[in-house]
């Protein structure tokens, strides 16, 4: 299957700076170590048991204030909401035929409530069972050191004792849990959001301005030490001088086989190895990024002609860990979808009729500008209009009803939608009854970045791959490079999928899912090149990839779902994912043959289902001012469009149609999805900070129970390693703790990486980070510095 033409490929091989997809990447040779590693004795060391207690403290103070977030959030009252929604909102809320007010403020309260009841006390649980631990640590190296009768009966010894531990605590949450006031403020008062309600004093309140900027120094101080420990982990004692890297670029690291052939992606763009100062850094070049830069470029062209020539340059680069389509766009279904996957009968109960009416007008300028920029760019990327349909997934009335609220939602709301029955036809799905969607569009991801890339370039902007970004703050936006360079922007974007910085007012409200796709191979043309979406949850998704060798060649039926949560399962409860959607696709389109494509991919999911696009919510400040774009949910291509329509604007105006409905500062409302999307999160962070606890096994019993092409979290000594067995039988062991937050790791047996619970990093099995927010690697144990 060929991905670009002949003439178009070379094309784009002769630009300087532009990715374009070349053949698979030679196989990089693996890198093995079987150095053993040996669990210490009780006697070995006192320092190792103390640093362990303190580490456990750490964590479990940081369960404390978890559980006591959730808790306050569980405080908010009706009030809180009416004040987020303004008067219209609720007018409108209020004549929804289906929508009874009082009701739903006495249900949802019951509802948060006990949500956030249960996630602290579950996080109460595990932090008083971390301290428990600690204190029987501490008394084991008492005992073992011959020191229980002296450390008994000699208090002041004691005490001295403790203050090490203490002092040693304190060390290790300022470098990495980011808990305290950070945990607490950034996600319920940091950045101009006040939290409602009894979940912040009176007196709290009068000093919200003093509080923010102290919180917001804190914050750069943490986050600045952090990245300075995370390299002086990875680096070697003694580091040769960087050197420039070679014309031919390194293989890129955690591709996966799709049908847009991102197996092929390589990084033609050089490496930044100058000091550079720019109007606006992007960070990342998948849809979020490269749509920000092209909507910048674009919009201050067109201003700049309107307006005589009188405006400067406009100075833009992309900066790129990996390549150009390396990242989630690469394993998109692409999808440009009219239709909101979360619904919008619920987006309208939780916001209002108006700003729900927003959003369906926000998908279908999305879909119009990539139209107008396909046509206007000439990207032959095989955009195609085409219908959406909606069907139940099942036949039980309640999956009907559902159907049927979304279609009332959507003719109070003003989006295209009406209800067919396509008579069972096999090229439709063999569907009765669905909502049909008009002008969605779906389009060939990479062929498109590799013409918004070629856009950018052309108008001035710089693309650099093999670029990483090592160290940022939430205060400056001076960014260091993993080249020894620095770039000094007026404005950063961070368009990362998820934000590569410490800021749990983003991270705390948004949860990482893994999805996975399957495609079959269906006779050309006979199924008819539209999109399906089912009512489940999670739900079903499909599309149709032409082909694109000839009459003969078939079609792709690209089916994606099975969605569960990244990190959070033990490797024996993976589910059977391909198989489920092999079986659901062919009840459905029995055309279908053998499965020719499996890929994952990741997406992520806000508390209250919309995007988040816009200034970081933690501090911002008007000369340094960093943007964050993330929370895309399962409609990345849709959501990654939209926003590069807003911060575009931000950046260039300070205002955007949509910026108050997809403002990252914006205040959850209450409802019972909230409060059950809360509690889930608070619930997975506690059990990521607890898979490295002395207590919780490990996956196997020992690193001789990996088998080979597996890998497993493994318990040595007082610490869990991420245990990778190569298929020729040698052992790769890193650190199980995530370089982000410090949550622990675990193996994904379906991609075979290492999986973060917390905030979805991911590493490959050479310990590489290839999903954020991780900056940094997994660090490699002591004498395994061969492993990474």
């Amino acid at each position: 299957m060929a991905l670009l033409s002949a003439p178009l490929a070379a094309a784009r091989a002769s630009l300087p700076c532009v990715a374009h997809p070349l053949p698979a990447p030679r196989a990089r040779a693996p890198t093995v170590c079987a150095l053993p590693v040996s669990a210490p004795s009780l006697t070995a060391s006192r320092a190792v048991w103390r640093s362990y207690a303190a580490r456990v403290h750490g964590r479990g103070d940081l369960l404390r204030r978890i559980g006591g977030q959730v808790g306050r959030l569980g405080g908010w009252r009706r009030a809180s909401a009416s004040e987020d929604n303004d008067a219209k909102d609720a007018a409108d809320v209020a004549r929804s035929e289906d929508y009874t007010p009082e009701g739903d403020v006495e249900d949802v309260s019951d509802d948060v409530a006990e949500a956030s009841a249960a996630a602290a006390e579950l996080a109460a649980e595990m932090a008083a069972e971390a301290a428990a631990q600690a204190a029987s640590v501490y008394a084991a190296t008492a005992a073992a050191e011959g020191m229980g009768e002296e450390s008994t009966t000699s208090g002041g010894e004691q005490r001295e004792g403790w203050e090490e531990v203490r002092v040693r605590r304190n060390e290790e949450r300022a470098d990495g849990d980011e808990s305290g006031e950070a945990a607490e403020s950034a996600f319920l008062g940091a950045g101009g959001v006040v939290a409602p309600g009894a979940a912040l004093s009176a007196a709290a309140g009068a000093q919200a301005g003093a509080a923010d900027k102290a919180l917001g120094h804190e914050q750069q101080r943490k986050e600045e030490r952090q990245d300075s420990q995370q390299q002086q982990e990875q680096r070697p004692e003694h580091s040769p001088p960087r050197q420039p890297q070679p014309s031919s670029a390194p293989a890129v690291t955690g591709l996966r086989r799709t049908v847009w052939g991102q197996e092929g992606v390589s990084a033609p763009c050089p490496p930044l190895h100058e000091h550079l100062t720019v109007d606006v850094a992007v960070v990342g070049g998948g849809i979020n990024g490269l749509s920000v830069a092209y909507a910048l470029l674009e919009k201050h062209r067109r201003g700049k002609a309107a307006g005589g020539g009188g405006r400067k340059d406009l100075s833009v680069v992309v900066l790129e860990a990996r390549a150009i389509g390396s990242g989630q766009t690469g394993r998109t279904t692409a999808h440009l979808m009219p239709w909101n996957d979360d619904y919008y009968s619920v987006l309208e109960r939780l916001f209002g009729r108006r700003r729900a009416a927003l959003v369906g007008r926000s998908h279908v300028a999305a879909i119009d500008w990539v139209e107008r920029v396909v046509r206007e760019r000439g990207i032959e990327c095989e955009f195609e209009r085409v219908d959406g349909y909606l069907f139940p997934h099942d036949s039980s009335d309640e999956a009907n009803r559902k159907m049927l609220q979304e279609l009332a939602a959507c003719q109070r709301i003003g989006v295209d939608a009406s209800l067919v029955d396509v008579q069972g036809d096999p090229a439709l799905g063999s569907l009765s009854s669905a909502l049909r969607f008009p002008n969605a569009a779906d389009f060939h991801p990479l062929k498109y970045l590799q013409g918004l890339a070629e856009a950018v370039t052309a108008m001035g902007g710089r693309i650099h791959e093999n670029t990483r970004v090592i160290r940022n703050s939430s205060l400056s936006t001076a960014l260091e490079l993993n080249t020894g360079v620095r770039v000094t922007a007026g404005s950063v974007v961070l368009a990362t999928n998820s934000p590569i910085n410490h800021n749990l007012a983003v991270h705390a409200r948004q949860s990482a899912d893994r999805t996975y796709v399957v495609g079959l191979a269906v006779p050309k043309g006979s199924v008819h090149r539209a999109q399906w979406w089912d009512t489940a949850s999670p739900y079903h998704y499909v599309r149709i990839a032409p082909g694109r060798g000839g009459e003969s060649e078939a079609d792709t039926l690209i089916v994606g779902g099975e969605d569960h949560p990244t990190g959070v399962l033990a490797p024996k409860e993976y589910p059977r994912a391909y198989e489920r959607l092999e079986r659901w696709a062919r009840e459905r389109w029995t055309s279908a043959g053998k499965v020719v494509f499996r890929w994952t991919g990741q997406v992520y999911e806000p508390v209250d289902f919309l995007g988040l696009y816009g200034k970081n919510p933690l501090v911002n400040r008007p000369s340094k001012d960093v943007y964050v774009v993330t929370g895309n949910s399962g409609q990345g291509m849709t959501g990654g469009t939209i926003s590069g329509l807003v911060v575009s604007d931000l950046i260039l105006s300070g205002r955007s149609e949509w910026q108050e409905l997809y403002d990252p500062r914006r205040l959850p409302p209450l409802s019972q999805e909230t409060a059950e999307s809360i509690a889930t999160i608070t619930r997975d962070t506690a059990q990521g900070y607890a898979f490295d606890l002395l207590f919780v096994p490990g996956d196997v019993r020992s690193v001789n129970d990996v088998k080979p092409g597996e890998g497993a979290l493994v318990a040595v000594g007082l610490h869990k390693q991420a245990v990778y067995r190569t298929e020729e039988g040698k052992l790769k062991r890193f650190s199980a703790v995530c370089p982000h937050l410090k949550c622990a790791v675990r193996w994904n047996p379906n991609d075979k990486t290492f999986d973060c619970p917390c905030h979805g990093s991911q590493f490959d099995t050479s310990g590489q980070v290839i999903q954020g927010p991780a900056k940094a690697n997994l660090s490699p144990v002591a004498g395994d510095s061969c492993c990474g």
